[in-house]
């Protein structure tokens, strides 16, 4: 390789990682975060049709709305993983189509650990 490619090639090396880091300690809330979260609130929404209407879906809906909303950079860059967050509602809940109390307060506990970690 000539010495001019390798130049060019650093230098375009330098610029892209400038530009990556840049977007991600300032901008990463208009990119990433934002649209992240109205994805999470639209599948929400889509997900809890298959459950029946009680006071516990709009209990437990609101409970992972505000969990959602709250959710900052440094959550995510910190190693908090959502995905089993996710995991773990999904198997308190089971496969049935009703959210009952003890469900409900299964979810608040794990909620109160979560958000405290």
């Amino acid at each position: 390789m000539k010495k001019g490619c390798f130049v060019k090639l650093i230098v375009a090396l330098t610029i892209i990682t400038a530009v990556i880091t840049y977007l991600i300690r300032n901008r990463f809330n208009d990119f990433i975060l934002v649209p992240g979260r109205y994805f999470i609130n639209r599948s929400l929404d889509e997900n809890f049709n298959k459950f029946k209407d009680s006071p516990e879906k709009d209990s437990l809906k609101i409970l992972i709305r505000s969990y959602v909303n709250g959710i900052k950079k440094d959550d995510i860059t910190s190693g908090k993983s959502i995905g089993e967050f996710a995991d773990s509602i999904k198997t308190i809940l089971g496969n049935d189509s009703v959210i009952t109390r003890e469900n409900l307060k299964n979810i608040k506990e794990l909620l109160k650990r979560n958000v405290k970690q």
